[in-house]
């Protein structure tokens, strides 16, 4: 009777338990920077779109893994049913989920992810809805600046207005040559990069006489690369 009662006893708890488990959870496996072992995208950059499932119950909740370099305080921002709000925390180094207070969530509806400024701004390498939602979380990234030292200074600042995407037509926007020869001498782009995997580029060191062929989409990630003491590293990029 002992052991039956115990047997009970566990499929009692599995069966409570299992509603309030994490489901619907993302990792950023293909975020554009690394840290600790984990691909983020730095909210200084981008913005994320997190579309809700169309099951999400009234006790659910939306949970960010918020990344952080030691010990700091950081802050990230969020919009979700006309509302604006924070969460500020000193995080310990390396990552932690963390609820993002949304209050009811309903189905379908869209959380926006943002940072403002550029120091102190939140990381994140997922998010996740735990909960008794069993359908997908949909995030979309949005470029929302450029590159710290980048060549493109003017989405810093328009990437405050609401709906702001910087993308490859943007690119094509700011940079285009015409009238413009500071800039152009300055810094020199000769074509866009198309971010999609039907395009793809020759990236040759001219140091070491090595070539590859990559697709736009990985391009626009950004490669990884090695720098050597006292040798120089000279990348060369061509459309294929």
């Amino acid at each position: 009777a002992s052991y039956i009662m115990k047997i009970m006893l566990l499929v009692f708890c599995v069966f409570w338990a299992t509603p309030f488990a994490s489901a619907g959870e993302v990792l950023f496996d293909s975020g554009p920077q690394r840290y600790a072992g984990r691909n983020y995208y730095w909210l200084a950059q981008w913005k994320l779109e997190v579309a809700l499932p169309g099951d999400v119950g009234d006790q659910d909740k939306l949970e960010v893994l918020f990344g952080s370099k030691r010990a700091d305080k950081r802050t990230l921002y969020f919009t979700y049913g006309g509302r604006t709000g924070q969460v500020v925390d000193v995080f310990d180094d390396g990552y932690t989920w963390r609820k993002i207070p949304l209050g009811k969530l309903k189905g379908g509806e869209k959380v926006l992810l943002f940072g403002k400024g550029r120091p102190q701004v939140a990381f994140l390498a997922g998010v996740r809805i735990v909960g008794t939602s069993t359908e997908a979380l949909v995030v979309r990234p949005i470029r929302a600046a450029a590159p710290a030292g980048g060549r493109v200074a003017k989405p810093l600042v328009w990437a405050d207005l609401p709906g702001f995407q910087y993308s490859a037509e943007q690119d094509r926007l700011f940079m285009k040559f015409s009238r413009d020869w500071p800039r152009m001498n300055a810094m020199p782009e000769w074509f866009t990069v198309e971010p999609d995997v039907d395009h793809h580029y020759i990236v040759e060191d001219v140091d070491r006489k090595t070539r590859r062929v990559v697709t736009g989409e990985l391009l626009s990630q950004g490669l990884p690369v090695r720098v050597e003491t006292g040798r120089p590293l000279r990348l060369v990029v061509r459309p294929e």
